[in-house]
């Protein structure tokens, strides 16, 4: 819900650019409701719904060109040619999926993980036309775990050793590194999830990996309360 739309992503850009002092590596979620929407769509793939898979996620795909148009005006070709390539790497997993009859967990990690990736792509795009340096890192490259697919586990030691990589020059040189929370990859490359709010231990991962002073976690609540405050209206924050 914090990046859902043009609006939250701008009020994201903001906060990215008053924090650029303190070298802040950004993790972000996926859109509103778009993992929903692709585990769905991979479901109705498995049961030869090909068609019915695409509509299942074609609001969320539209929703994504169009926050473009709007972030990005007459700037957003190259990513919307991005999105447009993303799309259709999606339906040829998703027509995979629907001709084989088939959802393997490793599959199903590598569909759901568009949305993560289409957020860093609009966020990154969004600081660089805002005139604040950023730099889109693939979490894959880092964010090293096991092959227990929807469910990794991560590998500390490499993270460390990916993130002084792929993370901390773009850091240094004065860029902000903007990343996929929830989604990894395996030894072999393989797309991996940390499982469902995985994004928060994303962070977590990487600022132990980068030795970051503080992990700041941005949500639409404030903080951990005593109750969902849409089921209780008077839910207060725990304070310890």
């Amino acid at each position: 819900s914090s990046v859902q739309d043009a609006a939250m992503l701008e009020q994201v850009a903001q906060l990215v650019g008053a924090a650029r002092s303190l070298q802040p590596c950004v993790v972000v979620s996926a859109m509103g409701k778009t993992t929903d929407a692709l585990f769905a769509a991979a479901r109705r793939a498995r049961l030869g719904h090909y068609d019915l898979a695409l509509a299942t996620v074609a609001p969320q795909l539209a929703h994504a060109e169009a926050t473009a148009r709007r972030l990005l005006g007459d700037d957003a070709t190259e990513c919307l040619r991005t999105l447009a390539a993303m799309r259709d790497e999606l339906h040829v997993l998703l027509r995979g999926v629907s001709l084989l009859g088939e959802l393997t967990p490793r599959t199903t990690d590598t569909i759901v993980a568009y949305g993560e990736r289409t957020t860093t792509l609009l966020l990154a795009a969004l600081l660089n036309a805002r005139g604040i340096p950023a730099t889109r890192v693939d979490a894959r490259l880092v964010l090293r775990t096991d092959d227990r697919f929807g469910a990794a586990r991560p590998h500390l030691d490499a993270i460390a050793g990916l993130a002084r990589r792929h993370v901390l020059p773009a850091l240094e040189d004065g860029r902000v590194v903007v990343i996929e929370g929830y989604i990894g990859a395996s030894a072999d490359g393989s797309t991996t999830t940390l499982g469902r709010g995985g994004s928060d231990w994303s962070a977590a991962l990487l600022g132990g990996a980068l030795r970051a002073d503080e992990v700041q976690i941005w949500t639409d609540v404030e903080g951990v309360l005593t109750a969902d405050p849409r089921l209780v209206p008077d839910a207060r924050p725990v304070p310890v």
